[in-house]
């Protein structure tokens, strides 16, 4: 190789090609097609060389050209070397190679190198020399397939680009690198030893299983490499981005880690790091040898894909919440930031009602409905008790979670979306109350007394999502919860649904349950005319004499009404007073 880039093979002597100053163009630059064999091209005006159509070019000598020199080779399909002209700046070079993919050939270029860039039509992605303003040229460049030997050629970065045959596990040795940069090759298994790099890159080996041996990377790059399973060396920035294996393993020792847009299920690290995730909304499995610092940004803890990964096989979630459980500090768990997440921030109402939802349908597997009723109580004790339920939960005893999380029932207010977070907690509760951990949650449901619960409890009737059985039972909770609802403060948040619970409870056809809801009003008058009218004017509607009498109970409470509210009032009692009176004129007529 030395020999041909010297120019001195005896087979193939360099040739001078001597550029006129008149086929310049305005800004210097000149096309150049035909040449062949080794050419020395000799100039000191052109600033810029496009090589085409040199199918037989096999050495080109650029030394005695300017320095800044842009270079743009097209299609050079025997070209070995390139020896770039002398001076500080560097040379620009584009290199595009054929449409269709031919296996690349070894080239080396020596000299100072400022910019690079390759691109061809069978490379999804180009490649391109990254170089800060400041930063000095660097000093040679090898662009080869992926092969052992190309620790043999002295440059700065080795760029290893396409498929190797029958190549599936690449050994190099990498002193003397500063730069490797692999893409698009078919490797399942790559050995680095000896290296200490400026920047390993890795992008759209499909088949990479393993990246392992004795390395060091200032800045580590691995993207698009969906099998990859385990990555070994160590540095100090390791970025992880396009990954679709489910496991993976982290063997070495890197300073700070990132990883996005994973799809990652199961992370293992077995060194301490600062890691930062982002976009790996099915990763559910975080196992660290060493404690980690875990930061988060969007895209994280998607419920419905979670809820789907954890649904492919019974037991998944069980084996989970186990595995968690065990751990001796919770705050550093994954599931834990999960938790955190949905109770305390981000998404959390939405992401709320999604997780108790994905919960109800993981317990269709009667191995994993214990676990799922343990989450729901830590996600229900951290939404109750916020930062201070985080620093119990990360200390507590099973027995405490559960209690805590059932101390009170309480979700987001109800409206909208937030109307399904109580309910799937109510049908989750029957899918898990043949469980022993649910009794402190049907204690509390034996005792609710508010507008909240019982809305969520007509609703379940009306839904038709509970058997026979459950239904009776749900009834039963109902009407306990009618019999001993309090209104409490005057501006209650629940207060608002009071119409939509009578309205409910009306079109359940049951005589017995808006019965009970009218006589709770009537107990607490003195303070709630404006309840008691709302209510009232619902129940004109079906039952004019209830309505009526809860309308007029309203109107003598003494409480202060607004005026339209006291007008509807006016209007529904006429209207009803003169339905008497017409029911009476044609029963006598």
């Amino acid at each position: 190789m030395e020999q041909e880039m010297d120019g001195n093979s005896a087979s193939d002597q360099q040739i001078t090609h001597v550029i006129d100053p008149a086929a310049l163009d305005g800004g210097g630059g000149i096309c150049l097609s035909g040449l062949a064999g080794q050419v020395h091209v000799a100039s000191t005006l052109v600033r810029a060389i496009d090589l085409v159509d040199c199918p037989e070019l096999v050495g080109l000598d650029l030394s005695d050209c300017p320095d800044d020199l842009r270079i743009r080779l097209v299609k050079p399909r025997r070209l070995r070397w390139i020896r770039l002209p002398r001076g500080p700046v560097g040379a620009t070079l584009e290199l595009e190679l054929h449409e269709r993919f031919d296996p690349i050939s070894p080239l080396s270029i020596r000299g100072r190198v400022a910019s690079f860039g390759l691109c061809a039509d069978w490379l999804p992605h180009s490649w391109r020399l990254n170089r800060k303003t400041a930063a000095l040229p660097v000093d040679g460049l090898f662009i080869g397939p992926p092969s052992d030997h190309a620790c043999g050629h002295r440059a700065a970065i080795h760029l290893l680009v396409g498929p190797a045959a029958g190549n599936r596990r690449l050994a190099i040795d990498g002193r003397g690198m500063e730069r490797l940069v692999i893409m698009e090759t078919h490797l399942q298994h790559l050995v680095l030893h000896n290296a200490t790099l400026a920047l390993l890159e890795l992008k759209a080996c499909h088949q990479l299983e393993s990246v392992t041996g004795h390395f060091q990377a200032r800045h580590a790059r691995l993207s698009a490499c969906p099998q990859l399973g385990h990555l070994g060396g160590g540095g100090q920035q390791l970025a992880l981005d396009n990954l679709q294996a489910e496991n993976l393993a982290i063997a070495g020792r890197w300073l700070k880690t990132s990883m996005t847009d994973c799809a990652t299920e199961r992370l293992a690290l077995q060194r301490r790091t600062r890691l930062h995730l982002d976009g790996l909304p099915t990763l559910h499995t975080f196992d660290a040898v060493e404690p980690c610092e875990m930061t988060h940004g969007h895209g994280m803890f998607r419920t419905n894909q979670l809820g789907a990964a954890l649904g492919t096989r019974p037991g998944k979630l069980a084996e989970l919440v186990k595995q968690e459980l065990q751990r001796k500090n919770q705050r550093e768990a994954l599931a834990m930031q999960w938790l955190q997440w949905l109770a305390l921030g981000g998404r959390g109402n939405v992401e709320l009602s999604k997780a108790l939802s994905a919960l109800f349908d993981l317990a269709v597997n009667p191995v994993d409905r214990k676990a799922a009723w343990l989450v729901r109580c830590a996600l229900a004790s951290l939404y109750l008790h916020g930062q201070e339920g985080l620093k119990r939960l990360t200390h507590d005893r099973l027995s405490d979670v559960i209690k805590r999380g059932c101390s009170e029932w309480k979700w987001p207010v109800l409206h909208g979306e937030h109307h399904y977070t109580w309910s799937d907690d109510l049908l989750l509760y029957y899918r898990c109350r043949d469980l022993a951990i649910t009794l402190p949650f049907r204690r509390l449901l034996e005792s609710v007394d508010d507008i909240g619960p019982a809305w969520v409890l007509a609703g379940a009737l009306r839904e038709d999502r509970l058997s026979s059985i459950e239904a009776a039972d749900c009834r039963q909770l109902l009407i306990g919860c009618l019999a001993r609802l309090r209104l409490q403060a005057r501006h209650k948040p629940t207060h608002h649904m009071l119409p939509r619970l009578a309205r409910t409870l009306l079109d359940e056809r049951d005589p017995e349950l808006p019965g009970l809801l009218a006589q709770a009003l009537l107990r607490q008058r003195s303070d709630h005319g404006v309840l008691l009218v709302e209510t009232g004017i619902e129940y004109a509607k079906t039952l004019p004499e209830i309505g009526e009498e809860l309308i007029v109970a309203g109107l003598e409470s003494g409480s202060r009404l607004p005026d339209r509210l006291r007008a509807a009032a006016m209007r529904c009692l006429l209207g009803n007073h003169h339905d008497q009176i017409r029911t009476a004129r044609l029963a006598t007529a």
